[in-house]
């Protein structure tokens, strides 16, 4: 069985709104709850998940940031009380880093709702002659325009059995105009692109041949064509788009990304809530300036 949750972000982003559809198990249900982070916990949260994904990322949290992740009790060491922390997997407790985010957005997102999500369990055992245990497929609608809630973690949540049977979470995006109908077409290009640029952690990317693989026994393998760039720089992709008439239908990248501020004076990006000025040249960021998202590119050899 399937369950949509919709969650609406109201009150300049404070407080979120579960509702649910009215099916066979139990009727409309709505609850109000608070965000599982504040903007300063989930900045803190999100680097801290980036350095448990693998033993060669590290990331910078200021003196205060890491004492509320002491007093969270994730840091394998008591850090310094004034100097900023650069902190590596090693020093995270990972295990219960997963744990404690998962248990945030558990209060967020079930709690509220854990009574219809019962009954849903409920039902479903009523209707199945099998012992083994329910499982509910709970689909998240998010607006397409609210970042915020597209940046929670939510697939923590999947497989969950702290309820009356066990929960797999997806996303589905709702969007506020109808979305272009994309065009038949016989023909599909898709375009690579590696990046790997010096100075960040390498990743061995083998996107392109792992597609050409999956691709080898689909029905209408002659309609895809592939095509790879190893080194994506800004002028190699310039020239992938537009050197020929035709757009390339799908664009997939491998590489780093990075949300947050670029300073317009050195270029440097900046990923912690709350600074009002670029952390390497201290040049102030304009007003009001929302954060945005970052490709990583491959710089053009000279």
């Amino acid at each position: 069985m399937d369950l949509r949750i919709r969650l609406n972000l109201q009150d300049r982003q404070k407080e979120l709104w579960l509702e649910t559809d009215s099916n066979q198990a139990s009727g409309d249900a709505a609850a109000k709850v608070s965000l599982p982070f504040d903007k300063q916990e989930f900045s803190i949260i999100g680097r801290a998940l980036d350095i448990s994904a693998g033993p060669n990322l590290t990331r910078e949290f200021s003196a205060e940031e890491a004492g509320i992740l002491e007093g969270w009790n994730l840091l394998t060491e008591s850090p310094s009380r004034t100097d900023p922390l650069v902190l590596t997997a090693d020093k995270l407790h990972r295990k219960q880093l997963r744990d404690f985010v998962r248990k945030r957005l558990y209060a967020a997102l079930f709690a509220g709702l854990a009574g219809t999500l019962n009954n849903h369990f409920a039902f479903m055992r009523g209707r199945s002659q099998s012992e083994e245990q329910p499982v509910l497929h709970i689909q998240l609608e998010m607006w397409s325009d609210q970042v915020a809630l597209f940046q929670f973690p939510w697939e923590l949540l999947h497989g969950d059995q702290s309820l009356g049977g066990e929960i797999y979470v997806s996303r589905y995006i709702r969007y506020r105009r109808p979305v272009d109908a994309l065009k038949k077409s016989s023909h599909f290009r898709l375009l690579v692109l590696h990046s790997e640029p010096e100075g960040l952690p390498r990743l061995s990317l083998q996107d392109k041949a792992r597609i050409e693989e999956g691709l080898q026994d689909a029905k209408h393998r002659a309609a895809f064509e592939i095509e790879g760039l190893d080194a994506a720089s800004d002028r190699a992709l310039g020239d992938a788009l537009s050197r020929r008439p035709e757009q390339p239908t799908i664009v997939h990248f491998a590489g780093h990304g990075q949300f947050g501020w670029r300073c317009e004076q050195c270029g440097a990006l900046t990923i912690r809530i709350g600074l009002k000025s670029c952390a390497h040249c201290r040049h102030p960021f304009p007003a009001d300036t929302p954060p945005a998202g970052y490709l990583a590119l491959t710089r053009e050899e000279t």
